[in-house]
């Protein structure tokens, strides 16, 4: 029972590993679509509407630590994706919103993201569809519960 328990987890590993790698090397080369980390900072400073976020609000948000948000957002910068300006209420805050080209883009990535689960549910026909939701939602909880998030 051990052996296969083991066996089990390591072809979990292995699956999570080549799926990500697989995804990760699709979307590596093409433009319209950002590093995982860089999509996260985009879609949480598109939600937070116009006026933008403070950076450690959106560390904050992404529960990662304030630091590694600045590099993500130069490079975001570095693309014409957001732009950095004074707060109106307090010029000492610096605040970070979407350019014109950077809604485009996160909007562009969103529907392609929404295709190819589009194309998964096609795929997998609407039952096992539901069936991976269901399992995921319980990873997902699972996780919290490990993690207290």
């Amino acid at each position: 029972m051990q052996d296969q328990t083991e066996k089990l987890v390591e072809d979990l590993i292995i699956n999570f590993s080549d799926m990500r790698r697989q995804h990760m090397s699709r979307h590596a080369s093409r433009e319209q679509c950002l590093w995982e980390g860089e999509r996260a900072v985009m879609f949480c400073v598109h939600s937070a509407g116009p006026a933008g976020m403070r950076a450690t609000d959106i560390a904050q948000a992404l529960n990662v630590a304030a630091p590694t948000i600045t590099p993500v957002l130069n490079r975001l910068q570095a693309k014409g994706f957001v732009s950095r300006g004074n707060d109106e209420r307090d010029r000492r805050i610096i605040m970070v919103s979407l350019t014109e080209r950077g809604e485009e883009v996160l909007h562009q990535c969103m529907e392609h993201h929404r295709g190819e689960v589009r194309g998964l549910v096609d795929y997998l026909g609407e039952q096992e569809a539901q069936n991976l939701l269901r399992i995921m939602e319980k990873v997902k909880d699972y996780y919290s519960r490990v993690y207290k998030r």
